[in-house]
Parts: C-alpha cells; sequence; structure tokens
C-alpha cells in the first residue's frame, strides 16, 4: 500500500526506472518542446533556402543509449511516470472514499 504512495522521485521509482528517472515529467515536456521548437527553426532555415542550415539533434535523455532515438525514449519515461502518479492518485481517491486520512499523518 505505501510504495502507490511514494512520488516519482522516489527511491522506488528509481529501481524501477533506472537512470530515466532522473528527470520528471517536466523535464521530459520542456526536452520535448526544445527538440520541437529547434526542429521548427531549422526547418524555417530550410524553407527560405539557408544552404547551410544542420539539422537539430534533440535533447540526451537520462538512461537512453541512442542520442537520435533519446526523444522517443522519453516519451516512453513520461508514459511511465504518469502511470506510476495515476496508480498513485487512484489509490488516494480510495483511501479518501473509505474515509482514511491518506497524507499518513
Amino acid at each position: 500500500m505505501l510504495i502507490t504512495q511514494l512520488p516519482w522521485e522516489s527511491a522506488y521509482a528509481r529501481a524501477e526506472l533506472g537512470e530515466q528517472a532522473e528527470w520528471g515529467p517536466v523535464e521530459h515536456l520542456l526536452a520535448n518542446i526544445s527538440d520541437v521548437v529547434a526542429f521548427q527553426a531549422y526547418q524555417f532555415a530550410k524553407a527560405n533556402r539557408a544552404r547551410n542550415a544542420q539539422r537539430p539533434q534533440p535533447i540526451v535523455r537520462p538512461g537512453s543509449k541512442d542520442k537520435k532515438k533519446s526523444r522517443l525514449e522519453g516519451v516512453s519515461i513520461d508514459l511511465k511516470i504518469a502511470a506510476l502518479q495515476d496508480q498513485q492518485l487512484r489509490r488516494q481517491l480510495e483511501l479518501e472514499q473509505m474515509g482514511v486520512d491518506a497524507s499518513g499523518q
């Protein structure tokens, strides 16, 4: 029961996710936004005939092995973290419905 109430940055989440737990959902979302903005700037430069525009590399996520696939791996980590948080929220709602103080106080 206590495991379901642990935050995503807990030792349990680190044990489950490994290096990938170093970043939370916010960090992954910011990296995704940064990757999209950089790629849009690249597309704009190419559309305006910039000859020396180089395709941007995605930000490397913790635990990723391949730099080119790191963005996709980051999305899957976001989903794992979201699933852990969803499980935690469901458990809190169940406890509240039963009249138990979910804060542990």
